[in-house]
């Protein structure tokens, strides 16, 4: 009878953790969004300064890190919503560094940094 009136807890229990990845890939949206936005009025100095590089290769090589698990023993289901935000990550890297994933590329060519 409770399952019947309160639905299924396992099914409730994987709504609920779907709805707060959802909650949470939202925030990371906004935060990167505001970052880009603060990035963009940085002047092409600051964005290809050697510090601001340094900053990014550390980002990237901690997101390299998450971003290569073994994921295939997710659900189908639950395995979109972490790409989303592995993709709102990848971003935040640039934008929380102070650079943009273009001129991070072409300093990291120029410079040989590695």
């Amino acid at each position: 009878m409770q399952t019947y009136r309160y639905g299924n807890p396992q099914q409730r229990d994987a709504q609920a953790h779907q709805d707060s990845i959802t909650s949470y890939i939202r925030f990371v949206e906004d935060e990167v969004m505001r970052l880009e936005q603060a990035t963009a009025g940085f002047s092409e100095e600051v964005q290809t300064d050697g510090e601001t590089i340094r900053r990014a290769l550390t980002f990237l090589r901690t997101f390299g890190r998450i971003a290569v698990q073994d994921y295939s023993l997710l659900p189908d289901a639950t395995r979109q919503p972490l790409v989303d935000l592995l993709k709102w990550e990848y971003r935040w890297c640039f934008a929380a560094a102070g650079t943009t994933p273009q001129v991070f590329k072409r300093e990291i060519g120029r410079t040989g940094a590695r």
